[in-house]
């Protein structure tokens, strides 16, 4: 196949190529930061409205996602003004992320154990956090259990 007379053939530069998967990536970057804001809503409402703990984290965890989205636009706007990112800035603001997952799996840990040891369902039933077992597999004790305790189901 040959091209036309007076057609020329464009052929993108490598920074023209980084420019524009650039501005792609910021794009995601602004889809991710929107979809998650409205993700983490409509899971902590539905989690405080279902008094569901994991849902509830699952929310706070969207919002955690945001963050670090914001942080992605930051960097490669930084990179399209052709300017250079806070490296010292951004630092912090990453240990900060990572604090706040700690933060989220502390909060999920004190509410399962809360709602294991509060609310003791019956064998074969939910707990308030959805889960099926005695307690939480976070909160069981660290002592060796009972011959009859070792087990929340029935062996026979």
């Amino acid at each position: 196949m040959s091209a036309q007379p007076g057609a020329e053939l464009s052929v993108e530069t490598p920074e023209q190529t980084t420019e524009r998967l650039t501005r792609r990536g910021l794009r995601l970057a602004k889809f991710t930061v929107a979809y998650n804001v409205v993700e983490g809503v409509v899971a902590i409402a539905a989690g405080v409205a279902a008094g569901l703990v994991s849902v509830i984290g699952f929310g706070i965890d969207s919002g955690i996602e945001s963050i670090s989205a914001v942080l992605v636009g930051l960097r490669l706007s930084a990179r399209l003004r052709h300017g250079k990112a806070d490296e010292r800035k951004e630092l912090i603001t990453l240990r900060l992320v990572a604090v706040t997952f700690f933060l989220l799996a502390g909060y999920v840990t004190v509410e399962e154990c809360a709602a294991s040891w509060s609310a003791r369902p019956r064998r074969g039933r939910r707990s308030r956090s959805g889960s099926w077992s005695r307690r939480s597999s976070s909160c069981r004790s660290w002592r060796r259990p009972s011959a009859a305790s070792a087990w929340p189901w029935p062996t026979r």
